[in-house]
């Protein structure tokens, strides 16, 4: 008996969404159409930011340390070990000056001591075989890169080439950055006339590691993005950031040569990604229409206190119902 009767008020419950639902569909779709309406309406009204990004590949060995000022004869070779690291240094004697160079611990010294040198002349070269600390001293690098990519010198140059990117007018963005590799508009940069930035903001980009690069052992995976809200501008303004670093890293890593690769040939190739997504925002609106609709079924069923059906009546009475009447409107004559 008492499985029949939750069978019966189940029965009752499901016929009475339905019926409810039944009377309000038109209100329900009425409620929706407009919220989606209003969706809609709401992500036209915002003002997206486009997020350009590309991976860049990150590679730093020690070059070859060579004489660039000074010529003689070499004094000394001393080695200094700090906290487990021995530095070696060259000196060399130039008309009663001594010049000191520091020598990497991941390169070999390859003159003696009273040897003859001239400017130009090879002091060290890298230790190819030593893969392990090769890496080692790359890994110690890769969390300043990553907080490099967004100094104020960085910015401050990237500032400067997009400068001269604008004042060309339509100009290809492909082959300007080829013209800023080659290094064709970097003899007029003083950083020191830097003043105020007009284009570039340190808030707008990020840089993050993101995986070790393939090549080698001395290479890092980053990825580099930009904002902006023109997504052409966003896409150009960050291939200039990433010839910016690569040309700041070359000044900022002393004793390394770093270079930042782009892995794209073209500016089309660049991925950007708005931060408004119409499609998102209707579904939104469209799950608070049904909320919001059902909310208002709900409160219109609570508030009804009136009988729809003989059904409902013989359960709240539990006599069955003979007959129904049926209202009628007056009919004259």
């Amino acid at each position: 008996m008492a499985e029949n009767e939750n069978v019966k008020m189940e029965r009752s419950i499901i016929r009475e969404i339905f019926f409810h639902l039944k009377e309000n569909i038109i209100l329900m779709l009425v409620v929706i159409l407009m919220f989606s309406l209003g969706g809609v309406i709401y992500a036209k009204l915002q003002k997206p930011i486009y997020t350009a990004s590309e991976k860049l590949n990150y590679t730093a060995m020690y070059d070859y340390k060579t004489i660039s000022e000074y010529e003689g004869v070499v004094t000394e070779i001393k080695k200094e070990t700090l906290n487990g690291q021995t530095t070696e240094y060259v000196i060399i004697l130039t008309n009663g000056v001594e010049k000191e160079y520091e020598i990497n611990t991941n390169a070999k010294v390859i003159v003696t001591e009273g040897q003859t040198v001239e400017v130009g002349s090879v002091l060290s070269e890298s230790k190819e075989a030593n893969v392990g600390q090769s890496i080692n001293i790359m890994r110690a690098y890769v969390d300043t890169m990553q907080d490099f990519c967004t100094t104020g010198v960085v910015f401050d140059r990237a500032d400067y080439y997009y400068g001269i990117y604008k004042s060309y007018g339509n100009y290809d963005v492909d082959k300007f950055i080829e013209e800023l590799k080659t290094g064709l508009h970097d003899s007029g940069y003083n950083p020191l006339a830097v003043k105020d930035r007009k284009y570039f903001s340190v808030s707008a980009a990020s840089c993050d590691l993101i995986e070790s690069g393939e090549q080698a052992g001395n290479s890092f995976m980053f990825q580099l993005s930009y904002k902006n809200p023109d997504p052409e501008i966003a896409k150009q303004m960050l291939r200039i950031f990433a010839v910016a670093i690569d040309r700041e890293g070359e000044n900022y890593f002393d004793g390394l040569e770093t270079h930042v690769y782009e892995l794209i040939k073209s500016t089309k190739d660049v991925d950007t990604v708005s931060n408004v997504s119409l499609t998102k925002i209707i579904l939104i609106f469209v799950v608070l229409g049904i909320a919001v609709s059902a909310l208002i079924i709900y409160l219109k069923t609570f508030f009804d206190n009136t009988v729809k059906d003989k059904e409902e009546l013989e359960e709240m009475t539990g006599a069955s119902v003979i007959a129904l009447i049926d209202k009628q409107e007056n009919v004259n004559g």
